[in-house]
């Protein structure tokens, strides 16, 4: 299905261009819009203040309904939804049949409005039992089984609901935040075993692929980002490589050639992933320069060229695949215009390749690090739409 969305540049009266898309869809993402689950990892994160209380964040375990008939009206088509694995079971082994009931009515609403669910296992949290009193995915082999049969009951419970499947949402970017540098549980650092730990995830998205299979189609979910190492430094060359390789380069490598390499661990034939999965899901990050120490900061460019220009890459390693380009607006001044360029010019660059485009976050709520005071949607708490939203209006004026 097309999706015609109106692009527009510059103040009011210039001209507007159309232009299609191949989808449009919002990602949404449960802690963002209902708060981190009281279960989930990032909960005792909140409580030893390592960052904001969250509530009950955009509120739309109360709103659910009202915001997806909006979103509907917007023209969104498909959208993929958070079945947290925190809310379903909250201890190892004890499903809470109120939260599996809850989760299947918000993704029954969506199909009856005509909105097509994909459904994200992971999407930044994890239950509290899994990352913490089992180690999370740093386990090879026991927490890997745990996987599995969570991956086989959430298809054998939501498989009649299921537009496609998301295994993980962004597992290298969620893996280096939380296994390198430190910035979300169990706030971890250091490379040799942020390697490890992402080489792992890859595996786990592997098996949920194998498992899934046949059900419904399988997306996987990659971050786009520029990667470059601080100019005139020579020891930022083998941190920048390190990190280009993890972000952009080893997991299309094994999806592609069936050989997965991560960092200095060795490589392992991953044949049954050669030409594996349907969609790409490819999210927009903004560009990254690191020092001699390995340390990240923002690189000095354009931002929505870097980003435009990292997923025209990523869309290049996808080869013959389905794509959706995503990005939320947190980065990104909340300052007359700039934000309703921002997102155009993205679209813009989703048009020039062929690929769809899902708005993250698409309702302002509660964000990882900063809390309420980030706005990262095109509609706002009080579901009032921002000026940026009208990119996103179908020229019927839906």
């Amino acid at each position: 299905m097309f999706c015609h969305l109106q692009q527009t540049f510059g103040s009011q009266g210039d001209e507007v261009a159309s232009f299609p898309l191949t989808s449009f869809g919002a990602l949404f993402t449960s802690a963002e819009l209902e708060g981190p689950s009281a279960a989930s990892d990032w909960s005792l994160w909140t409580r030893q203040n390592k960052a904001p209380e969250g509530a009950d964040g955009a509120g739309f375990g109360l709103n659910f309904e009202q915001d997806l008939a909006q979103l509907a009206a917007m023209g969104v088509t498909e959208a993929a939804f958070t079945i947290e694995w925190s809310r379903l079971f909250p201890a190892e082994g004890k499903l809470d049949h109120e939260a599996l009931a809850f989760r299947r009515q918000v993704i029954g609403t969506a199909k009856d409005l005509g909105i097509a669910p994909w459904l994200v296992l992971v999407d930044g949290t994890l239950p509290g039992w899994f990352a913490y009193d089992m180690g999370g995915f740093n386990d090879d082999r026991q927490n890997l089984l745990a996987w599995s049969r969570h991956v086989d009951w959430v298809g054998e419970s939501f498989e009649d609901l299921a537009a496609g499947w998301l295994p993980m949402r962004e597992p290298v970017f969620n893996t280096l935040r939380s296994q390198f540098l430190g910035t979300a549980p169990p706030g971890r650092t250091g490379a040799i075993n942020a390697t490890k730990a992402v080489r792992n995830v890859m595996l786990a998205d592997a098996e949920a692929f194998r498992i899934l299979l046949g059900s419904a189609p399988i997306a996987t979910s990659v971050t786009a980002r520029l990667v470059r190492g601080q100019r005139d430094n020579v020891k930022a060359a083998p941190h920048a490589q390190w990190v280009d390789e993890l972000f952009n380069r080893s997991w299309f490598h094994a999806i592609n050639e069936g050989e997965l390499k991560v960092g200095d661990m060795p490589t392992k034939r991953v044949d049954e992933l050669r030409g594996a999965y349907d969609l790409v899901v490819t999210h927009l990050r903004p560009p990254i320069e690191i020092d001699g120490t390995g340390a990240w900061s923002t690189l000095s460019m354009p931002l929505a060229e870097a980003m435009a220009t990292a997923g025209f890459e990523a869309s290049e390693r996808a080869g013959s695949r389905k794509t959706v380009f995503c990005s939320d607006l947190a980065e990104v001044a909340d300052d007359g215009q700039a934000r309703t360029e921002h997102l155009a010019s993205l679209l813009d660059a989703a048009a020039d390749v062929g690929a769809g485009w899902w708005q993250a976050s698409p309702i302002d709520g509660w964000h990882w690090e900063e809390g309420f005071d980030i706005k990262p949607g095109v509609i706002g708490s009080d579901r009032t739409p921002k000026d940026e939203a009208s990119v996103l209006a179908t020229p019927d004026g839906s």
